[in-house]
C-alpha cells in the first residue's frame, strides 16, 4: 500500500539507509553509494533520484550490511502487515506486497496448468524461495543457500556455480 511504502522509507531514512523502489516499472534511489553502483552494475538498471512519490510502489531494497539487516527487520517491520519482507543477499533486504511471493506465483501457475504441486520441482538458494520450495513436491536448496533455506528444502545440491541444478536433475531424472 501507498502507506506502507512511504513508512518503510520514512524508517529506512531514520537509520540513514540506502534504498531503491520502483514505481510504474522506474527504479528510484534516495543515493548513489556503492550498494546502489554494485545493484546497477548486476540488474542493468539505470535508477532516477526519488522523486518522494510513493504511490503504486512495487518492490523496495534496502541495501546494508547483513546483520545490520537482520537486526532492523526484527526490530522496524513485523508490525507491517500488508508486506512480505526478506533478504534475497546478504546485503539486500526486499519489501513486496503480501500477495506477492514465488510460492504465490508457483501455485497461481500449477492451478493455472493443472499440476499437481507433487508433480514440481523448485530450486532456490535466497530466503525469498523458501515459500517456494516448501509449496513445491520437492524444494531443493543449493549448497550455497544459508541454513535457514537448506532447513526449508527436502534436498540439497551443490551450489549454482558447481552446476547444482543440474547435477540434481541428472539424478532425479535418472
Amino acid at each position: 500500500s501507498d502507506e506502507s511504502a512511504k513508512r518503510i522509507i520514512d524508517l529506512i531514512n531514520s537509520k540513514n539507509g540506502t534504498y531503491i523502489y520502483w514505481k510504474d516499472e522506474v527504479p528510484y534511489v534516495n543515493r548513489i553509494d556503492d550498494y546502489i553502483n554494485d545493484y546497477v552494475k548486476i540488474s542493468k538498471v539505470m535508477p532516477k533520484i526519488d522523486n518522494h512519490d510513493y504511490h503504486n510502489v512495487t518492490k523496495i531494497i534496502w541495501f546494508n550490511e547483513h546483520n545490520e539487516l537482520l537486526k532492523y527487520e526484527k526490530e522496524l517491520f513485523n508490525d507491517i502487515l500488508d508486506i512480505n519482507h526478506f533478504t534475497s543477499q546478504p546485503t539486500y533486504l526486499e519489501f513486496v506486497s503480501d500477495k506477492a511471493s514465488k510460492g504465490k506465483a508457483l501455485k497461481y501457475i500449477c492451478d493455472k496448468l493443472n499440476i499437481k504441486k507433487e508433480n514440481v520441482i523448485a530450486f532456490g538458494d535466497g530466503n525469498n524461495d523458501i515459500e517456494m520450495l516448501k509449496y513445491a513436491g520437492l524444494g531443493i536448496a543449493m549448497e550455497n543457500a544459508s541454513e535457514n533455506v537448506k532447513d526449508n528444502a527436502k534436498y540439497i545440491t551443490k551450489s549454482n556455480n558447481d552446476e547444482g541444478v543440474l547435477l540434481a536433475l541428472n539424478e532425479i531424472l535418472e
